[in-house]
């Protein structure tokens, strides 16, 4: 993939170090972003490939404990299955008429005992 100038548009640019692009017709410089895979989150480690913390501390250099902090902190913000139910109930409107013992449904009303 060829890229271009952010500023301008020209593809024709010059290679300003490692990940810095310089264009000549407009004159600036910008940084492109860094080529290869995304690294993997730990939380997907060990959620997914069931890696110990173990095992993904000798992979990333970090002890367990580290990894378990890692983790315990990646997870934080998913929802848990009680907090997406609460999503998607569907609350019963508030009639002054609805109690307890009585509802109303397309116009009958019903007595529970």
């Amino acid at each position: 993939m060829k890229l271009g100038c952010k500023y301008c548009g020209q593809n024709q640019l010059v290679r300003w170090g490692d990940r810095r692009r310089y264009c000549p017709s407009c004159g600036k410089t910008f940084s492109v972003p860094k080529a290869g895979r995304k690294p993997t989150h730990n939380r997907d480690m060990y959620l997914l490939d069931r890696s110990t913390y173990r095992r993904i501390g000798s992979k990333k250099k970090y002890s367990a404990a580290g990894i378990l902090y890692q983790v315990q902190k990646e997870t934080a913000p998913i929802p848990t299955p009680a907090d997406w139910l609460k999503k998607i109930v569907i609350a019963l409107p508030a009639y002054s008429s609805l109690t307890p013992s009585t509802f109303r449904l397309r116009g009958k009303t019903f007595v529970n005992i």
